[in-house]
C-alpha cells in the first residue's frame, strides 16, 4: 500500500562538519508493524529517530500517509509522532496516573471526543497501567520511582497518546528480563490494534528476531540491511557490522538465536 505509511527519502543529518547520517532512504514503514532499528554504538540510531521526530535539524523528506512532515509545525508533528528518548527527563513530583492524564490530553484523538467523562479517561489510563503491570504505581510520584519504573511510566505516557508514529529509543535498557519481554509483547499488540507505525531502537538481536516485523541495520549512518529479521540478521551482516563471528540457529522451538563464537581480527 504505497503512501500509506512512513516514507523517508534522502535524510541527511550533520552536526557542524561531522556528518552523522549521509543520505538515508527507507521504503514505506507500514501501519500496524514494528520496525526495530539495530546497529553498533555510534551508528546514528538515536539521531535517526530524533530527526524523524523533528527534534534534530535534518534535510531530506519525511512523509506520513502521503503528507510531508517537514512542513508541519513542531506542535502538529508532536501530535502525530511520539518519541520516547533513551534518557528520560528528570522526574517531576507528579503521580503516575496524573502524568498519563496529562499525556492523554495531548493525543489528537482526544481533540475530537468532546466532553468525555473524566471517569472514562481515568479508567483508560488505569487499564493501560494494568497491561504494563505497573497499576500498583498509579498513585506513586514519578520522582519516587526506580529507573526501570520511570521507564515503564514513560512508555505508558507514549502509548496513551495513540500516535500515528511511535518511536522508542532503547525502551528496555533499565528493565529486567520479565519486563523486557512483556513490553515488547505489549508494544506489538498496541501497534497492531491502533495501526501505528512503530520504530524501536534495540541492542538485543534476539528480541529483534522474535518481536520485529522488520529491521533496519545502521552503521555510520548508512543502511546496511532492511527486511524481515530472519532474512536481514545473517552471519555475514554480523561480521561486517559488529565485527563478530556468529551463527544464527533455531532453538528447540524454531525461534532463531544469535550465538557469537568470537571476535574478528
Amino acid at each position: 500500500m504505497s503512501g500509506g505509511g512512513l516514507q523517508i527519502s534522502g535524510l541527511h543529518v550533520a552536526y557542524g562538519r561531522r556528518v552523522v547520517i549521509p543520505s538515508l532512504s527507507v521504503a514505506d514503514l507500514q501501519p500496524g508493524t514494528v520496525t526495530v532499528v539495530l546497529g553498533p554504538n555510534g551508528s546514528g540510531k538515536s539521531t535517526f529517530l530524533r530527526a524523524l521526530a523533528g527534534l534534530t535539524r535534518a534535510s531530506g523528506q519525511v512523509r506520513l500517509q502521503g503528507q510531508s512532515l517537514d512542513q508541519a509545525s513542531l506542535a502538529e508533528r508532536a501530535r502525530r509522532v511520539v518519541y520516547q528518548p533513551q534518557a528520560l527527563p528528570a522526574a517531576v513530583h507528579l503521580r503516575v496516573i496524573e502524568s498519563l492524564m496529562a499525556a492523554r490530553k495531548a493525543s489528537p484523538h482526544s481533540l475530537h471526543k468532546g466532553a468525555e467523562p473524566a471517569q472514562d479517561a481515568v479508567m483508560q489510563c488505569a487499564a493501560l497501567l494494568q497491561q504494563l503491570g505497573i497499576d500498583h504505581l498509579a498513585m506513586r510520584h514519578l520522582d519516587e520511582l526506580s529507573g526501570g519504573q520511570v521507564q515503564l511510566a514513560g512508555l505508558a505516557q507514549a502509548l496513551i497518546r495513540q500516535p500515528q508514529v511511535l518511536m522508542l529509543d532503547e525502551p528496555l535498557s533499565a528493565l529486567d528480563l520479565n519486563h523486557q519481554f512483556h513490553v515488547m509483547e505489549l508494544v506489538g499488540a498496541q501497534t497492531r490494534r491502533s495501526g501505528m507505525v512503530t520504530l524501536v531502537v534495540l541492542h538485543d538481536l534476539g528480541l529483534a528476531l522474535r518481536h520485529a516485523d522488520r529491521v533496519l541495520v545502521l552503521q555510520n549512518g548508512e543502511l546496511q540491511a532492511d527486511g524481515p529479521p530472519r532474512d536481514a540478521i545473517q552471519p555475514e551482516l554480523l561480521a561486517r557490522v559488529y565485527g563478530v563471528q556468529a551463527r544464527v540457529e533455531p532453538c528447540s522451538r524454531g525461534i532463531p538465536q544469535v550465538m557469537v563464537d568470537g571476535l574478528l581480527a
